[in-house]
């Protein structure tokens, strides 16, 4: 897959920084706002083909592992570009770091917890429940000595953090 991606990226137009932006005002070509944004879609989708692992390719592609086998590279990335249309890049990412996140919980715990590719929903709540720990924990030690101005940010609690992470999994399984 490493290398579908990466033909994706060479061939996709480079709208991003000061050379593409010298480049496109030399040629007399504007750079617009949706050529960025598809821009940055193409590499988030990119690095997310790169991060999963195939029984989770299989899943978004909706066909068995066998069957992606079948497939070539090119045609699962150019799948997982056009699936994506609608996302933004910052929700693609989102979702890609949570699915990190939780590939290292599930590694801390045990190797065989999915074996079928599935995780079950007590392995989720569990993950959920100790991200939230540490997130409110981590939270409430940076806000030690933090003194509260009317009219000032309050600091963050970690209340939601649990729950953005298990929303940005789900993005991944639309």
């Amino acid at each position: 897959m490493r290398s579908a991606t990466a033909r994706v990226l060479a061939l996709s137009p480079h709208v991003r920084g000061v050379t593409a932006a010298l480049q496109a005002t030399a040629s007399g070509k504007i750079i617009t706002d949706n050529d960025i944004s598809t821009a940055q879609r193409t590499c988030a989708c990119c690095a997310l083909v790169n991060s999963l692992p195939s029984s989770s390719l299989a899943a978004l592609c909706g066909v068995s592992e066998q069957e992606l086998d079948s497939f070539t590279a090119d045609r699962v990335v150019q799948h997982v570009i056009s699936y994506s249309r609608t996302w933004a890049a910052s929700t693609i990412y989102h979702g890609m770091q949570s699915w990190t996140k939780l590939l290292v919980y599930l590694a801390s715990i045990d190797d065989d917890v999915c074996p079928n590719g599935c995780i079950p929903a007590l392995i989720l709540t569990e993950y959920a429940t100790m991200y939230d720990v540490q997130a409110r924990t981590k939270c409430l030690a940076r806000s030690q000595g933090h003194v509260l101005v009317r009219g000032k940010k309050h600091p963050q609690t970690g209340s939601t953090a649990a729950d953005s992470q298990i929303d940005n999994l789900g993005f991944l399984v639309r």
